[in-house]
């Protein structure tokens, strides 16, 4: 039996995430945390890091700027399925129908594939983790169902599993593991409190979707976990300012005087209500939504105006240090969510690389996991007989993303180095698109459609007008690049 303290908690415990603790009262002792991940992130303390961790989401300006701007770039301007492989005929028919099943797949109906990335990232940062159930509608067509994070959850460890095929399995936190600590199903909670519509759904069906950070985790753990605790008094702490701030508003000026009071023959005060000392011998008068607070004076009277230096320097870069490191818990960099100042050309390009490092990283998680939706999703719509077999069986798995431009803080500095780089060979053209989100085919294609239409307006307007045109004239790069003009004969001269 454990000795508990006034929070019902054992007082020989102690938390790995100190955000789930309900109080820290300095530097502890710590027992040994070389235990596993579950035993030392129990699903009470994932459940109070979770709610916490959307309470700053909901109220934290910085933080929530933070995670919208990553889950942003994350998504762009849009993820387009490419096909890779060798059957282009077959290619362009699949990655069409795929690409419309993948913008109506969400059950809910909520948006379609790439509205839905943003979201889908968010709940990385915010909640740990999210899940994708691959299912069949009523129609028995292919689909998929996004089930937030708190949906896979423990309610009873000795009867969720009961009747299912995972009876006596390893259940935490919603997670089911077999003996060698497999992941084999998912106990997804219902809405009736009883637990009858709750269900056991195999990992072969789900789709866990999370930031590892322990190799040994069943659940995700919220980016903001390790800040939540200093968020929360900084939050404090800014209310307790603004409070501050308002009281100092609601005193416009303080008169010193003999009787402590206004006095009652000045003419502004003629039928006004006399103004009654407080208990603390101050007496307040209130004018236009301000007030003059009257102070008995020792020799002389004076009046002063009220002058606040609050918040101070000090408070405000403590404020900043807290928000900076909220940014760094997501891995992302503070002066594209906060203040943004003393930078220079090096330490830009250096905030720009490591947003880009955070939106790959991010991409390519949920990548992963979009392309095994689109492979079962295909092996569904292929055997309705909506997609045709592929030629070759290797062709079925030959998809993949093409991600958005990336985020460019120097756009025309990105643009020169790319061209020198190209230039001598070190950059080849597929990676310049790639990184504008485009490929050389698609790039080519439309240069042809380019350079086919300019001809043929050309060759339209010179039949309408009945004069000839210079194609230079259309696609000048520069003031000097002229057609020639008509040449002149030479003219030769005689010695005499």
């Amino acid at each position: 039996m454990s000795v508990l303290d006034q929070f019902g908690q054992s007082i020989s415990s102690r938390k790995l995430i100190r955000s789930s603790a309900h109080h820290v009262n300095g530097v502890e002792w710590q027992p040994t945390l070389a235990r596993d991940f579950d035993d030392l992130f129990t699903q009470s303390d994932w459940r109070s890091t979770l709610t916490q961790s959307r309470l700053v989401f909901a109220n934290f300006a910085v933080p929530r700027a933070a995670m919208l701007q990553k889950a942003g770039w994350t998504s762009g301007t849009g993820w387009s399925l490419e096909y890779t492989g060798q059957d282009e005929d077959w290619g362009r028919e699949a990655t069409e129908k795929l690409q419309e099943w993948l913008d109506h797949a969400d059950i809910s109906g909520r948006g379609n594939f790439n509205l839905s990335i943003k979201s889908d990232s968010l709940a990385v940062d915010r909640d740990g983790d999210f899940f994708l159930m691959l299912i069949k509608d009523e129609n028995d067509h292919p689909a998929i169902q996004r089930v937030p994070g708190h949906r896979i959850a423990t309610r009873d460890p000795e009867k969720d599993l009961v009747g299912s095929d995972w009876a006596g399995a390893t259940l935490t936190s919603g997670v089911v593991t077999n003996d060698w600590g497999r992941i084999v199903a998912y106990h997804v909670i219902g809405e009736k409190q009883d637990g009858t519509d709750d269900r056991v759904v195999p990992s072969a069906h789900m789709i866990q979707i999370l930031d590892e950070e322990w190799q040994d985790q069943t659940r995700g753990i919220p980016a903001f976990a390790p800040v939540i605790n200093e968020l929360r008094k900084s939050k404090t702490s800014e209310d307790w300012e603004l409070l501050a701030q308002l009281v100092n508003s609601s005193i416009s000026l303080v008169e010193y005087n003999d009787t402590g009071t206004a006095d009652p023959n000045a003419a502004e005060n003629y039928g006004a209500e006399p103004a009654v000392p407080e208990k603390d011998g101050i007496t307040s008068q209130e004018i236009n939504g301000g007030a003059i607070r009257y102070f008995r004076a020792n020799s002389g009277n004076k009046l002063e105006s009220i002058s606040s230096s609050r918040p101070s320097d000090m408070w405000d870069r403590f404020q900043d240090r807290v928000d900076r490191k909220s940014c760094s818990a997501i891995d992302w960099p503070y002066e594209l969510a906060g203040k943004i100042e003393g930078l220079n050309g090096v330490s830009i390009r250096n905030v720009q690389e490591r947003a880009r490092a955070a939106v790959s990283y991010r991409q390519r998680v949920l990548k992963d996991a979009y392309l095994r939706v689109v492979r079962w999703g295909l092996a569904s719509l292929i055997e309705a007989g909506v997609i045709p077999n592929p030629s070759a069986p290797a062709d079925a798995k030959a998809f993949d993303f093409i991600m958005p431009p990336q985020l460019s803080i120097d756009p025309r500095h990105d643009s020169k180095t790319a061209l020198e780089e190209w230039r001598a060979g070190s950059l080849n053209m597929t990676q310049i698109l790639r990184s504008k989100g485009r490929t050389v085919e698609s790039h080519y294609r439309q240069r042809c459609e380019d350079i086919a239409t300019r001809k043929r307006v050309k060759e339209e307007c010179e039949v309408k007008h009945g004069i000839e045109i210079d194609e230079r004239e259309m696609i000048m790069f520069t003031p000097n690049d002229m057609a020639d003009t008509e040449p002149t004969e030479p003219t030769t001269t005689t010695d005499e």
